[in-house]
């Protein structure tokens, strides 16, 4: 996504930013479409927000208008799947983590009757989040996963997937739950 680049110059207006944003993911549903299977989204760092801050606002917008909302559930047949947005970001700094919103939201999506067994998507691996041994440049931020998180997915969740490493080496990460 261009919005990452450095330059505050780069476009010249909001509209103009909010133009190429609607083209790219033009083309991404355009891929998506051959594919002619369900694709569902759990938003990334280059999708829902951007380095400068003045186009955080308008990359977010775009992001809810098209994809929906940054966290979200969906049933696929007998199962749950779960979408959640790591990506915090403030006026002043982009970092990484789950906020008490979603948290909440997650523990009554999983608290639910209808939740039969479910798999989690998140772009950034934060249960990394507090520890020395964090991959690639991914800044997070003190986690909550094991105390607020983990404890609630146990025996509802059956695998967490979640990727970047941010830098040229990235990885992706699968955390089998019993």
């Amino acid at each position: 996504w261009n919005v990452r680049e450095w330059k505050l110059e780069m476009f010249e207006d909001d509209e103009a930013l909010r133009e190429s944003l609607n083209a790219q993911w033009d083309y991404v549903y355009s891929v998506f479409e051959r594919l002619n299977i369900p694709v569902w989204i759990a938003p990334g760092n280059h999708d829902i927000s951007s380095y400068i801050s003045g186009y955080r606002g308008i990359t977010r917008d775009v992001f809810s208008r098209r994809v929906g909302g940054p966290f979200h559930a969906k049933r696929f047949g007998d199962y749950d799947f779960i979408f959640l947005n790591t990506v915090l970001s403030d006026a002043e700094k982009e970092t990484y983590g789950l906020d008490e919103k979603q948290i909440q939201w997650l523990r009554e999506e999983l608290g639910s009757p209808l939740f039969k067994a479910g798999f989690l998507f998140l772009h950034h691996p934060i249960w990394y989040g507090g520890l020395q041994i964090q991959p690639g440049n991914v800044n997070m931020e003190a986690s909550n996963w094991m105390q607020e998180v983990h404890p609630y997915l146990r025996g509802k969740v059956k695998y967490v997937f979640a990727g970047d490493g941010g830098d040229k080496d990235g990885f992706f990460v699968t955390a089998r739950l019993f």
